[in-house]
Order: C-alpha cells, then structure tokens, then sequence
C-alpha cells in the first residue's frame, strides 16, 4: 500500500463525509440519531478496507489479464497515443 493509496482513499473518505453528512443534516434518516456516533470507528474501518482491498485486487486482476492476454491481442503492447495538448 503506497501512501498514494492513502491519501486517495482519506480524500474520497473525506467528500462522501461531507455530501452524506450535509444530507443527513437536511434529510435525517433516523431524526434521534447522533450525527458522531459510537460506531463511526467501525465505519471507517470498513470503507477504508473496502477501498484499499478491493481496488488493490481489481488493480491486480486487470494487471494479471493484460499481461496474459497482450500476447493474444493485436496492439495490445503499441506504444500509448501522445496527450491531447489543448493549448
């Protein structure tokens, strides 16, 4: 895990916090709920394992198929096209 990773997965963590809490603010699921709960730290753990396993096993598998199917596949290994420059 690369602190890339990290930090991605704190920014996202960070934007749905805002977007789902400035809901919940307006438009409470349950009215009585605390907006900091005891299980918040549980929340977090999932979604940051969430976050970090499976894309790090996505990243994996997709690495996997490219490497054996770049063989089979005709201009699966061509150089990348150059960027589109708009200035």
């Amino acid at each position: 895990m690369t602190s890339e990773a990290l930090l991605t997965a704190l920014a996202s963590f960070a934007g749905l916090a805002l977007v789902f809490g400035a809901l919940e603010r307006y438009w409470p699921a349950r009215p009585g709920q605390r907006h900091l709960r005891p299980e918040l730290g549980v929340d977090a753990c999932f979604f940051f394992g969430q976050y970090l396993l499976w894309s790090a096993l996505a990243t994996g598998a997709l690495g996997f198929a490219h490497r054996h199917l770049a063989a089979h596949l005709p201009g699966a290994s061509s150089p990348p096209a150059p960027p589109n420059r708009c200035w």
